[in-house]
């Protein structure tokens, strides 16, 4: 397991994947590094179209690349996001 931290300290992370681009602290907004020297600029989430089977036909659900999250639940935050057409 490997340690990651954002700049205010408040924010935490354990893995031993190492963490998201788009992971980022909701005190501070830095993102998380294992050294104070190593932090970047936090990247907006990219989202992708997925298509999903409802019982009124099959729909579109938009979730991030990277950390699987929904659009709804990234809005709820106030975190930014862009789209990415998918390639098919």
């Amino acid at each position: 397991m490997q340690y990651y931290r954002c700049k205010c300290g408040k924010g935490y992370a354990y893995t031993s994947m190492g963490v998201f681009p788009c992971a980022r602290c909701r005190h501070c907004g830095s993102d998380y590094a294992q050294h104070p020297d190593n932090h970047r600029e936090p990247k907006p989430h990219l989202l992708m179209p997925h298509d999903v089977e409802t019982d009124e036909g099959i729909a579109t659900l938009h979730r991030c690349q990277w950390c699987g999250a929904r659009k709804a639940e990234i809005e709820a935050k106030g975190e930014p996001f862009e789209y990415e057409e998918a390639t098919k």
